[in-house]
């Protein structure tokens, strides 16, 4: 249980969440928030084919630096699939 005193601690943050933050305390209240913004297909395609051509550059050429560079861009690309299908 909680004392008096913390009671007026909390019902004093209360009141200061709602003076300056009334979109939070919406969004806390009634558990909805704005939608997320997804990962467009157009992004996607073109991470793609770029991590497509650089990797055909990466092994056909004897560039170490270049098959790192392909091999960070395809981690790449494979987390903006991921995170395009983890965002509800």
């Amino acid at each position: 249980m909680l004392s008096h005193h913390e009671k007026d601690e909390l019902q004093k943050i209360e009141q200061w969440f709602e003076s300056t933050e009334p979109a939070l305390v919406d969004a806390l209240r009634t558990g909805r928030t704005r939608p997320l913004r997804r990962i467009s297909t157009g992004l996607l395609v073109i991470a793609d084919v770029l991590c497509f051509a650089l990797l055909l550059l990466a092994f056909t050429s004897t560039s170490a630096a270049l098959i790192l560079l392909s091999l960070l861009a395809t981690s790449c690309a494979v987390c903006l699939h991921v995170a395009r299908y983890a965002v509800p």
